[in-house]
């Protein structure tokens, strides 16, 4: 029996291959720069642009990472992780607040009516803004807390494992629903698995000597000596805490 083989393609063949090959081409071009279309053409409100810094964002529903960096447009929803050694400072659009997500530290921002939710879930942010505000925050037990935020204050929120961390370092911020829990330059609003309350800052330690062991010895302020031990933690969220005798 013969056989033909055909050493040639028919016009209709190559027009077939190369509709293939531009069909293969225009899909990669769609999906390599689908997220960029994404982050820029969202239904999403924005609420802010990147003053400072740079790090990454991985938008809402989705498991892809995105660089930011300088003028880029922020929107609720978004993580926001500082991992490029460098702060990122975010001017909201009021264009008198910010935020400052500190290096290595992860956000995220979503918005409830006129309050926007806050998840930090590594490290901390700082929220700097000249209007009263109101913002969800959501603690280590998945639940929602409100914080009232005082005029020209700035606000420095830092987590853990276990908890959640509220430090004024200007004005005020209250914990509401809860008598007396507000913070101002004096007192920490610590919202744990066991519940909210108030720590008091205070100076312990008049002086300290490092020994040529390398032991360093705390001098502790009068007034507070005749306490059986003090605990501390090098970490501002207070983890790793170390009880401490003291002795006469």
């Amino acid at each position: 029996m013969n056989t033909y083989k055909r050493s040639q393609y028919s016009l209709f063949d190559k027009a077939l291959i190369l509709s293939g090959i531009v069909c293969i081409i225009l899909g990669y071009y769609y999906f390599a720069s689908a997220p960029w279309r994404v982050a820029d053409n969202r239904d999403h409100e924005s609420f802010g642009t990147i003053s400072e810094g740079s790090g990454s964002r991985k938008l809402e529903n989705s498991l892809q990472w995105l660089e930011i960096f300088k003028r880029s447009e922020l929107y609720y929803g978004d993580v926001i992780f500082a991992n490029e050694k460098k702060d990122i400072e975010i001017t909201l659009n009021d264009k008198v607040s910010k935020l400052v997500v500190p290096e290595e530290s992860m956000v995220k921002i979503t918005k409830d009516g006129e309050e926007f939710n806050l998840d930090v879930s590594k490290g901390a942010i700082l929220i700097k803004t000249k209007n009263a505000k109101s913002i969800n925050l959501r603690d280590k037990r998945g639940n929602i807390q409100k914080i009232a935020v005082s005029e020209n204050a700035d606000i420095k929120i830092s987590a853990d494992q276990s908890s959640v961390l509220i430090e004024a370092l200007k004005g005020k911020a209250s914990l509401k629903g809860k008598d007396g829990l507000a913070t101002d330059k004096d007192k920490f609003l610590k919202i744990g698995l066991d519940g909210s309350r108030l720590m008091q800052k205070l100076s312990l330690v008049k002086d300290k000597v490092i020994d040529p062991v390398f032991t360093t010895r705390l001098e502790v302020v009068d007034k507070y000596k005749k306490l059986p031990y003090f605990e501390l933690s090098t970490r501002d969220n207070f983890a790793n805490i170390s009880r401490l005798p003291i002795s006469g």
